[in-house]
């Protein structure tokens, strides 16, 4: 993520002392595996109070292991399987370790962007995507992508 788009857009996060939560979205074995670990522990560094929640999306790229895997490296505070992230987007069923009242952010990894979206929505969270792709990006959600 730039850092000019976490300075600007997510001021909770710019401090040590400040507390948030930062849902990530990853959807397959390789945004659990190899990017997820790295990210959650850049974010640590640099605000070490915030919750980080990894919400697990369908991929049918899927091995099935991917919560697993997502518990098993150190980083996220909570992962949520593919099953309760769908039932929240869809159904408004709350996983139990959201903090509602916490401002914070979606950061979307992989996935169908448009789940993300639909997650950020029902969280009333600014929507970040990492992408290449600028031209799939339209309305409230930002763009963060490598250099």
């Amino acid at each position: 993520m730039h850092p000019d788009v976490a300075r600007d857009s997510m001021p909770f996060m710019v401090t040590a002392n400040s507390s948030g939560q930062l849902i990530v979205v990853v959807n397959g074995p390789g945004e659990t595996a190899g990017w997820l670990q790295p990210l959650v522990a850049a974010v640590r560094r640099r605000v070490p109070g915030v919750r980080v929640i990894a919400a697990l999306v369908p991929c049918r790229f899927a091995s099935g292991c991917e919560a697993e895997v997502a518990r098993g490296i150190e980083g996220p505070d909570h992962v949520w399987e593919t099953r309760q992230t769908m039932r929240y987007i869809l159904r408004g069923i709350r996983p139990a370790e959201l903090r509602p009242d916490l401002p914070g952010c979606l950061l979307h990894l992989g996935g169908e962007p448009m789940l993300s979206r639909l997650l950020a929505k029902r969280l009333g969270y600014p929507v970040y995507l990492y992408t290449d792709n600028h031209a799939m990006i339209r309305g409230s959600a930002s763009a963060a992508s490598p250099a």
